[in-house]
């Protein structure tokens, strides 16, 4: 019997004890993704095991956000349900599934939204039309969002496709069929494919293209340019703002005026500062008083006011403390 003891069976005790001291000692070897950790010999051993994490990391990450849209997808925003507690019925808004949303886009229905800090972009039923790897988004205006990673701007179609490289300083929307985008602090302009149509080599630009023509400075001067890049009223001007109404404020020798889209000259330099035309009425300023004109350049309220504000068709205005209204045309309201 010692001898089976000794011979036979203290072998195989300690055996199944190494067994086991082993399988323990491995369990420590496991991260928190059940990634295994070998003992590390070299360098070379510590950057598979690296990458063997980011990769546990990442799939873990994706898994996530999958359950995150499939749980988006049953509980759509606007969507609620019911659930009893303490026997009453209580109305339960939709669970919020992710860090942000931005706001629906209501003509195709895409909604930005932001996931372990990085947005993407999701369709109607809640599908990914795009990765959630972006750090900044904007809304969809006319076909395209503008997007960023690490401060480099650039867009997407609304099929999730990057339409440019996200390569400029700066981006702004679409509008009327043409976006400014900045390179190395000059400004030029793209389409909605994506295609730079206007080289990047002006200084400034004022709003970009409203009406078929865009404020841009060359040369320390302002001037108009079509959506080909050909110059439409020449660079003589010392500023030049946005076309409304058909008309556009342009400055000269400290004065503005405004001038029409073929360059003539409407309304003289005048006047301290002005604002844009809305219903055909402008408001102006001139040696510290307030009045509005209209878009034959008419003095419908003369500058002797110290504000005016233009609501639709009322008129506004203010001096000392006596408040007056005026319409349209200028003719006081009692």
């Amino acid at each position: 019997m010692k001898y089976f003891v000794a011979v036979v069976l203290r072998p195989v005790l300690v055996c199944f004890l190494l067994l086991n001291i082993g399988y323990a000692n491995a369990q420590y070897n496991y991260n928190k993704n059940n990634v295994y950790k070998p003992p590390v010999k070299n360098a070379e051993d510590e950057k598979r095991y690296q990458e063997n994490v980011k990769k546990a990391d990442k799939k873990k990450k994706d898994a996530e956000d999958e359950k995150a849209r499939e749980q988006y997808r049953k509980d759509k925003p606007g969507k609620t349900t019911t659930a009893k507690k303490e026997d009453e019925s209580i109305e339960l808004s939709p669970v919020k599934r992710f860090e942000e949303m931005g706001k629906k886009n209501e003509q195709n229905g895409i909604t930005s939204v932001k996931i372990n800090d990085k947005w993407g972009f999701i369709n109607d039923a809640g599908d990914s039309i795009t990765p959630m790897k972006y750090d900044k988004e904007s809304s969809f205006s006319n076909g395209l969002a503008v997007v960023s990673v690490w401060w480099r701007y650039g867009y997407i179609d609304e099929t999730g496709r990057e339409v440019t490289p996200l390569m400029y300083d700066f981006a702004c929307a679409l509008a009327d069929e043409r976006a400014c985008v900045q390179l190395n602090n000059k400004w030029g302009f793209i389409d909605k494919k994506g295609k730079l149509c206007v080289p990047i080599i002006y200084p400034e630009t004022n709003y970009g293209f409203t009406e078929g023509l865009a404020a841009v400075k060359l040369n320390d001067k302002w001037g108009f340019i079509n959506k080909d890049n050909k110059t439409i009223i020449p660079f003589i001007y010392d500023e030049c703002v946005r076309f409304r109404e058909g008309l556009a404020p342009v400055k000269l020798k400290g004065k503005y005026g405004f001038i029409n889209k073929t360059g003539i000259m409407i309304v003289q330099p005048k006047y301290d500062l002005v604002g844009g035309f809305f219903g055909g009425l402008c408001y102006v300023k001139s040696d510290s008083k307030w009045g509005c004109i209209n878009t034959m350049g008419k003095e419908i309220i003369p500058t002797v006011y110290d504000h005016v504000n233009i609501e639709g068709d009322k008129i506004t205005t203010k001096l000392g403390d006596e408040i007056f209204y005026f319409d349209k045309t200028g003719k006081i309201i009692q």
